[in-house]
């Protein structure tokens, strides 16, 4: 086998064929990502604040949503399909899928937080609060228009609500045992209830989905699709706890908590957006 070969059938089959991730991608999207975010993004953000707070991990979920849906405009089989998708880097439709849609949307978080900075140096205005302005301007216009186009909007809203219920249910539940939660730990909670929630019910309700990932596939195979959001949500709650227990930092905490998270947003409102704007 060729190299051009080797990366086609591992990386472009992904892509052009919709065939689903293998071991060999997975662990090098999941090794680009640690890189990129960990080393790379969190180098630059080191130069433009302070430290990571609440507000800069909110407005960063915005641009997240945003991207989400961005993706969905690449599915064929979605009522909003625009992007066509594509395995050359040199061509628009490889940033509406994996792993481009991540580089895209990296670099337009990076950009905008770059002129909050300057915004903020040259008049003053808080740059987190312009974050999350561009956020808003990028979302709010996208959101309406899948509004537009959703064939399944009832069960979007369902969705959203069984999602707020269970985020209130956990609060509740945990509080009565003296655990309390901050912001940013229960945007993580939140996001990852998203995905668990939206992947459950893509593939127990919708016979025209089917999980893609290998590690999320093995799982549900061997337990069933209604342990995911379980699961998922346990493990949220291990990191928590021992974040609280750790040295580090409260900036670094919350980096951390931003990255479960922003993975969690990622997957689970594209599967949220998919379900709602599927063909019929």
């Amino acid at each position: 086998m060729s190299l051009t070969d080797w990366f086609y059938t591992y990386f472009g089959k992904t892509i052009t064929e919709d065939q689903g991730y293998n071991v060999i991608n997975t662990f090098a999207y999941a090794i680009l990502a640690l890189f990129l975010y960990f080393v790379i993004v969190r180098y630059i953000l080191n130069k433009l604040l302070d430290k990571i707070y609440f507000r800069f991990c909110f407005a960063v979920i915005l641009f997240v949503i945003w991207g989400s849906m961005l993706r969905v405009m690449e599915e064929p089989y979605s009522t909003v399909n625009i992007f066509h998708r594509s395995t050359n880097p040199f061509e628009f439709g490889f940033y509406f899928i994996t792993p481009g849609i991540y580089f895209m949307v990296t670099g337009i978080v990076i950009l905008s937080l770059f002129v909050s900075w300057i915004i903020e140096k040259y008049f003053g205005i808080d740059k987190l609060k312009t974050l999350t302005i561009i956020g808003f301007i990028l979302l709010i216009p996208t959101f309406i228009f899948m509004l537009t186009r959703m064939t399944f909007i009832r069960d979007f809203f369902l969705y959203v609500f069984a999602i707020a219920v269970i985020i209130a249910i956990i609060y509740y539940i945990t509080k009565q045992f003296k655990i309390t939660y901050n912001k940013t730990e229960i945007l993580a909670i939140t996001g990852q209830i998203v995905d668990g929630i939206a992947t459950f019910s893509a593939l127990t309700f919708y016979p025209f989905f089917r999980e893609q990932h290998i590690l999320s596939n093995a799982l549900m195979q061997g337990l069933g699709t209604w342990a995911f959001p379980f699961i998922k949500i346990i493990i949220t709650l291990i990191i928590i706890f021992y974040l609280r227990k750790s040295d580090l930092d409260d900036s670094d905490k919350n980096y951390i908590l931003l990255f479960i998270a922003l993975f969690g947003f990622a997957t689970g409102t594209r599967d949220l957006f998919s379900i709602a704007c599927h063909l019929i």
